[in-house]
């Protein structure tokens, strides 16, 4: 299923507790529920679980590019004085009369349809933005996700660039693994299959997230266990330093460029908090 997000021109979002609210928006929820004086029919899904809704074209045009090009390309066809719109197989989101999107009780695929769709569009950056954080704070919206590996890669990457991730740093490594993996389905699900061109495709898929993952953050164990069995994928002279860095004990990295991520940090002092140590040290 996908979601067609309206792309609403010129209005901005505020964000308060599981609701998203586009604010200088008049309510006009109520026409969309009272049907009244209704001129576009919208026909989504099929006959075994389809519905109609019935809209303004007025509104529809003024306020989503995706109805004005319906519009406009006869995509929506003239009936008795009503335009019909056929959109099969489609999941529509209907928020742009009231401006409001709850998601307190939405499924975590259904948010997660949100996302994909709003990278999707340059316009929406600050939208961007509430998701980025969103799913910062509660990772498990997106990797718990069935469709997760459907998230475009300037999505996951902006999420991967948030200095404040609630998620261990070899998590992070393997989700991204999951998501390059996917992407390429011709690639074996066990890697000691896999020949030098299999690692390439891989490492094509994912070489822009990999200066953003905090790997001198990941213990020893889990560099063996996750990194290592990728290790060609990684710029040499990294893989190099890391291997140095886990095995003598006062090796300095080289590559270290990465503060630790500001949720991980944790401080055991009586004088200062996290936050104040973190000052500090920026």
């Amino acid at each position: 299923m996908t979601i067609i997000f309206a792309h609403i021109r010129n209005f901005e979002y505020l964000r308060v507790p599981n609701t998203i609210k586009f604010i200088n928006i008049p309510d006009l929820t109520e026409l969309l529920d009272n049907k009244k004086n209704y001129d576009f029919i919208i026909n989504v899904g099929n006959n075994d679980n389809g519905k109609e809704f019935c809209a303004h074209s007025i509104i529809l045009e003024t306020r989503s590019t995706y109805f004005e090009d319906a519009l406009s390309n006869g995509k929506a066809r003239k009936v008795n004085n009503n335009f019909i719109l056929d959109i099969p197989d489609i999941s529509v989101n209907f928020y742009i009369y009231g401006g409001t999107i709850n998601i307190d009780h939405k499924e975590a695929a259904d948010i997660l349809n949100l996302l994909i769709v709003s990278f999707k569009y340059s316009d929406f950056t600050k939208l961007q933005n509430y998701w980025t954080t969103t799913i910062c704070e509660q990772s498990e919206i997106l990797f718990n996700a069935t469709n997760f590996t459907s998230v475009g890669k300037e999505g996951l990457l902006s999420i991967c660039k948030n200095k404040n991730w609630c998620m261990e740093e070899n998590e992070l490594w393997d989700h991204i693994i999951r998501w390059g993996k996917a992407q390429n389905t011709e690639l074996l699900k066990e890697i000691n299959n896999w020949t030098t061109n299999d690692f390439n495709i891989l490492e094509k898929t994912i070489v822009d997230f990999i200066p953003n993952v905090r790997f001198y953050d990941i213990s020893s164990d889990n560099f063996y266990h996750k990194i290592m069995p990728y290790c060609v994928i990684l710029p040499k002279d990294l893989y190099q330093d890391l291997s140095r860095y886990h095995l003598l004990s006062n090796w300095q990295p080289k590559f270290n460029n990465l503060r630790p991520r500001e949720n991980n940090i944790t401080i055991d002092s009586k004088l200062i908090n996290d936050e104040q140590a973190e000052l500090i040290s920026s």
